[in-house]
């Protein structure tokens, strides 16, 4: 069949002609086709960015939002309280400070300090009479239980109470119970916010009413609930949604509370590995919310104060939580024999522990022995710490300078055997780029200068990840310009074999029919 085909030089060379035709053709589209997808490319990319800047908030100026001045630190929106911070649990960093150390009318997120004085002193069995103190504030207007003179719960009962429903008269009784009058109670709750290290912090009574000198900051609230943490009946207590308080001596029918914490019970703010948190609210401070998560291992506190409503303060609390658990990671420090707290520095996700500095304090211990404080800084900004004793401090450096000198060392052999596989990939190189100027010599189209043009016109626009992309791209088209090239070559090969072999035949022919003729 293909004999009868080609039984006409005519049309052997024809096909010679198209076979060639193609050649250039293919050669020319394939060769268009790269700086043309490019420059769609590029505009596809600006679109996307474009696109996701528009939906994405401005980070904050770092005279609102302090943390956006940090150097190298994950910037972030401003948010509708007026003061907020988050922290770290593990390492007190600060992850977000918008003036964080103003001070503020806190409401009821004052019950973070009450629960944790009756959690560090107290008993939870303690059976606890309601006196006229806890009483008077079962008033209109005041978030209580309508608890009575006399009437007699557990400590557990009112501390349930009390970070539940957010019950005034139960946090008094608490803390007249646990300071013995309720101005001794007043005096603990000052003098332990000094000790974990408070700076605008002044309370006048145990549950957050209304005072003029009843203040405090997000920063020092959140200190506050770092310590509370620490105590897993605090967790217990603030993880719990619903709690029902059984017949008292004095009321016959049960009463059953509610946790008041959106990330808690609400559905559209319910946050995934909460903890709990409080909340408070009057008409001075506006709404207050407190809350702490867990995931991946990291622990954080958030803290807002004056948002317009209690929405506007839980999607704040969502919205800061989410920004600590996308941008930051926890990192271990120092071995585990040689230190006395600390050992973990939180830094953003995407850097290096080797991004930070380290100061060295030396204090003395509670039992007189001399302690050494390894302060890590990112950007100047505090990140976590090793407190060890001096011995061990000594130790550690030691086995740290031990460790530099084995990473040099194997640098050193990483660092020839780099330089011989350079050498081999350079030699590859060589070899890639042979075969590619070999490529363009066939087409003849696409010449050198116009793709050191195109190279210049889209690198100062196109985005890393888009250029990476349209470099892959080149490759499989310059790969499949070699094969379709191939296939062409190999076509015309064929049509001229076939065209010699037509041409044999015909002279055969020839040379038969003289032949016959000479013999005749």
């Amino acid at each position: 069949m293909m004999h009868m085909f080609l039984k006409s030089a005519g049309i052997g060379r024809r096909m010679c002609i198209g076979a060639m035709s193609l050649l250039v053709t293919l050669t020319f589209i394939l060769g268009a086709a790269q700086p043309l997808s490019a420059a769609e490319a590029g505009n596809e990319g600006q679109a996307a960015a474009q696109e996701e800047a528009a939906s994405t908030p401005a980070p904050a100026d770092p005279s609102v939002v302090t943390t956006n001045g940090i150097s190298g630190w994950p910037q972030f929106k401003d948010i509708y309280s007026d003061s907020g911070v988050l922290i770290d649990a593990d390492t007190g960093t600060i992850l977000y400070d918008k003036a964080m150390d103003r001070q503020m009318y806190p409401a009821s997120v004052t019950k973070l300090m009450t629960a944790l004085l009756a959690l560090e002193n107290g008993n939870l069995e303690d059976q606890v009479s309601m006196t006229a103190t806890g009483t008077a504030y079962c008033e209109n207007g005041s978030s209580n239980l309508y608890t009575q003179v006399g009437e007699v719960f557990t400590l557990e009962q009112l501390l349930y109470g009390t970070m539940l429903k957010s019950a005034n008269d139960m946090a008094t009784q608490v803390g007249e119970y646990i300071g013995g009058t309720l101005e001794n109670f007043i005096q603990m709750m000052n003098d332990r916010a000094v000790s974990l290290g408070c700076t605008g912090t002044h309370f006048e009574n145990a549950c957050g009413m209304p005072n003029d000198a009843h203040m405090t900051t997000a920063h020092d609230l959140a200190l506050i609930a770092q310590a509370a943490l620490k105590i897993p009946k605090f967790r217990e207590i603030v993880n719990t949604s619903n709690y029902t308080i059984p017949p008292t001596n004095m009321t016959s029918t049960e009463r059953t509370m509610t946790n008041h914490n959106a990330l808690l019970v609400v559905p559209e703010y319910f946050y995934p590995g909460i903890i709990g948190g409080k909340t408070g609210y009057t008409d001075a401070a506006q709404s207050c919310l407190s809350n702490f998560a867990s995931r991946n291992g990291m622990t954080l506190i958030v803290v807002t104060l004056h948002a317009m409503d209690g929405s506007y303060a839980a999607q704040d609390n969502v919205d800061l939580l989410d920004y600590g658990y996308n941008n930051f990671k926890l990192v271990d420090v120092g071995l585990p024999e040689y230190i006395t707290s600390g050992g973990k520095v939180m830094i953003p996700s995407d850097a290096d522990i080797s991004r930070c500095t380290v100061e060295v304090e030396e204090s003395e211990g509670a039992d007189g022995s001399k302690m050494v404080n390894w302060v890590y800084y990112y950007s100047g900004h505090r990140v976590g710490n090793i407190l060890m004793t001096a011995e061990n401090a000594e130790a550690y450096e030691q086995y740290l300078i031990k460790e530099e000198k084995k990473n040099e060392e194997k640098e050193k052999k990483n660092s020839k055997k780099n330089s011989k596989s350079d050498k081999k990939k350079a030699a590859d190189d060589q070899s890639v780029s042979d075969e590619s100027a070999s490529a363009s010599a066939v087409t003849g189209v696409i010449s050198s200068a116009d793709e050191n043009a195109m190279t210049e016109s889209h690198d100062g626009v196109l985005p890393n990840e888009v250029r990476a992309e349209l470099d892959e791209q080149g490759k499989v088209r310059g790969t499949l310009v070699k094969v379709i090239i191939g296939l062409v070559i190999f076509m015309v090969l064929f049509v001229v074999v076939m065209l010699i072999a037509l041409h044999r035949e015909r002279e055969k022919k020839r040379i038969r029919k003289r032949t016959k003729k000479k013999r005749k």
